[in-house]
């Protein structure tokens, strides 16, 4: 069951998720199903997870917007999303993990609030911001 959250923002249950192509798919690729004699079209433009996996500290993960749609607001407005629901959660810090040749989305992230934390591995570096 699709929830609206926030204006633009859509909760999708794992059922839904799944008719999509795929969580990283351009919009390009729409898929289409047939339920009941009636077609419905899912296309992916932009999403994240959000989970706590440890006390106090969101966990904000697989994050990508389409290639197609990028540089217009939409990923800010996600991690806007995901500050305020972690904060709301009364959560004190969110943390995520990026590749350090992600020069975009590391840019993006400080400009966001996000400072770096730690080397997870030579190639991923953890982030974290106090909300």
């Amino acid at each position: 069951m699709k929830k609206e959250i926030d204006g633009n923002i859509i909760e999708l249950s794992i059922n839904e998720l799944d008719k999509c192509i795929s969580f990283r798919d351009t919009p390009s690729k729409l898929v289409e199903s047939i339920n009941g004699g009636k077609r419905k079209a899912f296309a992916y433009i932009g999403g994240c997870a959000l989970s706590i996996r440890e006390e106090g500290c969101g966990h904000f993960s697989y994050f990508a917007v389409a290639s197609d749609f990028r540089g217009n607001g939409i990923g800010s407005c996600i991690i806007d999303f995901a500050v305020k629901h972690f904060k709301n959660m009364g959560l004190e810090t969110i943390r995520l993990h990026v590749h350090k040749n992600n020069s975009n989305a590391i840019r993006l992230y400080k400009r966001k609030g996000f400072v770096y934390e730690f080397d997870i591995t030579p190639e991923k570096i953890a982030m974290i911001k106090t909300i």
